[in-house]
């Protein structure tokens, strides 16, 4: 089983205005965003994230899969994956 390896992740580029310095500072949005401010700091830096299109993919598939399987095993092993993928959006297919 491929979960037993662990969840795929990847790294998405976040802009956020924070509080704190993370990645590199946006100088130009910085300036725009927090002219009166001058507590935060507009931020661009790499998350890595479980929450990304193949791990959407998957979820969908097993909630597809779940949906018409009515062996007992198999549905515990399904929920038990599902469990794994708790902190990913759930698209529809």
């Amino acid at each position: 089983m491929e979960l037993k390896k662990g969840i795929y992740k990847t790294y998405e580029c976040q802009e956020e205005n924070l509080y704190m310095m993370k990645g590199k500072l946006e100088l130009t949005k910085h300036i725009h965003q927090n002219a009166i401010q001058k507590t935060r700091a507009y931020c661009c830096f790499d998350e890595h994230t479980v929450n990304n299109a193949l791990n959407q993919l998957f979820k969908a598939a097993l909630h597809i899969v779940i949906k018409y399987t009515d062996l007992g095993s198999s549905k515990l092993q399904l929920e038990r994956c599902l469990r794994h993928l708790k902190n990913v959006d759930l698209v529809s297919v």
